[in-house]
């Protein structure tokens, strides 16, 4: 039965999508994902909340003289200069719901608290979003950071001033900003507070017990400054949302009238009244922070021993960069059980608990971290085949039919898929001429001329393409592994005679897999996945054949252009049939490491 009334909401309500909020499931968890307290509030906060629950404060609307008063010793500001409010989510709401007007300016940086552009945008302002350049860029394609330990740079602090303009009405930053952690000094908050003297310049201070800046001072000098603070992260009170707004009495005047008049319940003033009169509280408060900067030092020294791009971070978590290997990673970490949390598709924030759970988290991912596998393809990927494989087709076709081939339609053949086999493209090229030769006297005439007779045929001139340095480095990190169709004696030739086979854990040749398992059937593939226990991957190949069978087992499928064939017709075969990314050379792997 419809029944529905026909209402329908905003149309910028309908193109948005719902908060993602954590499931329900996590308390047997350690939860390292949505930066909460990992060990909670003073015991004697629960203590006052179960005297505080009798009848009469419960049956009646709450005071918050009370928690005004403290709040202002607290902080050493006038009672006027506070409003508390129901968490930053609230404080954040009410912020953009007073000084935001339909096609209003805010300016943000990204990747910043969604609540930002959540609020902005239902206020239908023009969002400017100034990002974290380019360390963000995807797959490590922005000035080379994508190089093994190159670190993310911080706050974009020069282009973010220079979108100051006369339309920005409202600047939200999370200092430090999550999710990256980065830090603000002062001089640089006023700058910016100075450049925006026609906007509301919102400082979200969330984090500020770990990093033990604030720019609260400034609030009576500023009519244009409003700090946020919250009792949910260093507190361990997110269960309660509670927080409170640091302003101007004119602005705290004007939130209030946006603000519902009792959002703050009975029992989240109970709790943070306690907090705030007890100085065993407050004292317990602060070496919970000191506890997570020690915890976080230790975190961030294990990101840089394993070469995780990471941002210095000044808050209670951490930002790293694990490429196409972190959905695996935050899979990995929960059957673990610890919960992280991927912020974009190759980033991940992780939270920083005390240094117990610290060492838990890094015992564990450092054993998922020895388990992340590169899978390459052999020939064109590896090894140079132009002048061998190449060579071996050309002369089969005109011994069997008397036909002198171009090299090029071996690669076109090659960059249409189905030709992963090249004793199987040789028969088909003289099939085109009419020739059906047996099959077998096909594939001994091209071994002649590839093998020889002990290695001495065009096998023995096919150079090897991925620098040994670069190899050696990479290995230390991850697990390597090869797929390949050619035969296990040729691979084990070309491997040793380079004196690189101790760099690859496992090797996955011809004559490991049966023929109608061959790529592109990913069989593989995934039977190199299981003798790595990899936790992901990503494989790399030089034709079409090679980026289905890797899509085929769940993995990142990365286009690598041979040395013979860079073209654009090959790249469009390779991005149709299921890369991700192209590389014009292996040599350039890490830019998606």
């Amino acid at each position: 039965m419809n029944i529905s009334n026909g209402v329908k909401p905003r149309e910028i309500i309908q193109k948005m999508v719902a908060y993602n909020h954590p499931g329900d499931d996590r308390e047997s968890f350690l939860r390292l994902d949505f930066n909460e307290n990992t060990i909670g509030p003073p015991r004697s906060i629960i203590s006052a909340i179960q005297r505080g629950l009798s009848k009469e404060p419960l049956s009646v609307y709450p005071d918050y003289n009370r928690l005004l008063t403290l709040l202002s010793k607290h902080t050493g500001l006038p009672s006027d200069y506070i409003l508390p409010v129901n968490g930053t989510d609230e404080a954040v709401k009410c912020i953009m719901d007073a000084y935001l007007d339909k096609g209003d300016e805010l300016l943000i940086p990204t990747p910043t608290f969604v609540m930002y552009k959540l609020y902005g945008t239902i206020r239908e302002a023009k969002i400017r979003e100034i990002p974290f350049l380019p360390t963000l860029s995807p797959c490590g394609r922005g000035q080379g950071e994508g190089r093994i330990g190159r670190s993310p740079t911080n706050f974009p602090l020069k282009e973010f001033l220079n979108a100051i303009n006369s339309r920005t009405r409202v600047i939200a930053i999370a200092n430090p900003n999550n999710p990256t952690g980065t830090l603000l000094g002062k001089n640089d908050l006023l700058k910016i507070i100075e450049r925006a003297r026609n906007a509301i310049v919102l400082i979200d201070e969330a984090y500020y017990h770990f990093s033990g800046l604030t720019i609260k001072p400034f609030v009576k000098k500023y009519s244009n400054l409003i700090v946020t603070r919250t009792f949910s992260k260093a507190c361990g009170l997110a269960g309660l949302r509670l927080g409170y707004i640091l302003s101007h009495p004119e602005n705290i005047e004007t939130l209030r009238k946006v603000r519902p008049p009792y959002s703050v319940n009975r029992v989240s003033c109970i709790a943070a009244e306690a907090l705030l009169k007890s100085p065993a509280s407050d004292r317990y408060v602060k070496q919970y922070a000191g506890e997570i900067t020690r915890s976080r030092i230790l975190f961030q020294g294990f990101l840089k021993r394993w070469k995780i791009p990471a941002f210095k971070s000044s808050a209670n978590f951490v930002m790293a960069r694990f490429g196409f290997f972190s959905a695996g990673i935050v899979r990995a970490l929960k059957e673990e059980g610890i919960l992280v949390k991927q912020i974009m598709p190759e980033w991940l924030r992780i939270g920083v608990g005390t240094v117990v759970q610290t060492r838990r988290l890094i015992h564990a991912l450092g054993e998922i971290l020895k388990r992340r596998t590169i899978i390459f393809d052999f020939d064109g990927v590896l090894m140079d085949v132009s002048r061998s494989y190449h060579y071996a087709i050309r002369d089969t076709v005109a011994h069997f039919s008397n036909r002198v081939i171009p090299l090029k339609l071996i690669d076109e053949m090659k960059a249409k898929g189905g030709y992963n086999d090249d004793w199987l493209l040789t028969y088909d090229i003289l099939r085109r001429f009419g020739k059906t030769p047996d099959f077998k006297a096909v594939k001994r005439y091209f071994q002649s001329r590839y093998c020889g007779e002990r290695f001495d045929g065009y096998i023995c001139s096919e150079p090897w393409l991925f620098s040994r340095a670069l190899l050696k480095r990479i290995s230390r990190y991850y697990t390597l592994a090869i797929v390949t169709a050619r035969p296990n004696k040729e691979t084990d030739y070309a491997l040793k005679k380079w004196k690189v086979r101790q760099f690859f854990h496992t090797i996955i040749a011809r004559d490991n897999i049966p023929e109608r398992y061959q790529k592109p059937h990913p069989a593989g593939i995934i039977r190199a996945l299981e003798y790595t226990r990899a936790v992901d991957g990503i494989y790399l190949g030089d034709n079409p054949d090679d980026m289905v069978a890797g899509k085929r087992a769940g993995l990142t499928a990365i286009g690598i252009l041979p040395p013979h064939n860079r073209s654009v017709r090959l790249s469009l075969a390779l991005l149709s049939n299921g890369a991700s990314i192209i590389l014009p050379d292996i040599n350039r792997i890490e830019q998606v490491l």
